[in-house]
């Protein structure tokens, strides 16, 4: 079980990494196949992992689940824009606790997003 828990947060915190790096990039890419394209898997690979981890009776309880969620939440955002269906299961599987976080998150990228610096993409 110890080995199971060591795998999974391992596999979070490299998948957290990447969307953190995906975010600060974004603006980078203008083109919006590629960011929907490379947002849609990144956003379906975090929340996937979430759910694996709550299966998991090593990690059910991790923060690392909500961390998950939220960064899912936020990669669909930036891949698809706040008008779009398909941020919608991201938002809905949102925890309570995240989603002031994330709400935050959305204003301050919707507000200017060329001029957005995620200063922080991952709760403290």
């Amino acid at each position: 079980m110890l080995h199971e828990k060591r795998l999974m947060k391992n596999t979070a915190a490299n998948l957290l990494s990447e969307a953190e790096q995906f975010i600060r990039e974004a603006k980078q890419h203008p083109s919006q196949i590629y960011l929907a394209n490379r947002g849609a898997d990144l956003a379906n690979r975090l929340s996937r992992a979430a759910v694996d981890m709550g299966y998991s009776k090593a990690t059910e309880f991790s923060c690392d689940r909500e961390e998950l969620d939220l960064m899912a939440a936020k990669a669909a955002l930036v891949a698809f824009g706040a008008s779009s269906r398909w941020i919608e299961k991201y938002e809905r599987a949102l925890p309570l606790r995240v989603v002031t976080e994330y709400e935050t998150f959305k204003a301050a990228y919707l507000g200017d997003p060329l001029s957005f610096r995620p200063g922080s993409t991952r709760r403290s």
